[in-house]
């Protein structure tokens, strides 16, 4: 009887100890969590800001643009001359 007594006690000190032990890992790791995170945060102001994306339309030269303009207004030119001949 008195070994199974001893043994219920064992236990239940071991239960106190294991609940404390559960509640301070608890804390403990909230605590880190917290840091980590604190710490994570703090890293991302290092980071190199992304660039503006690479513009995909063709450069035009003062040639190139000279041409389009000269070939719009000929363009036009045909158009009212067709017009009129066709009147």
């Amino acid at each position: 009887y008195k070994a199974l007594s001893t043994r219920q006690l064992l236990d239940l000190q071991d239960d106190k100890y294991n609940f404390s032990k559960k509640k301070f890992s608890k804390l403990q790791a909230q605590n880190s969590s917290k840091i980590s995170y604190e710490e994570n945060s703090k890293n991302y102001s290092f980071f190199i800001e992304p660039k503006s994306t690479i513009s995909q339309t063709p450069k035009v030269d003062n040639q190139e643009s000279f041409m389009r303009i000269k070939m719009v207004n000929t363009y036009i030119a045909n158009d009212n001359y067709y017009k009129v001949t066709a009147a």
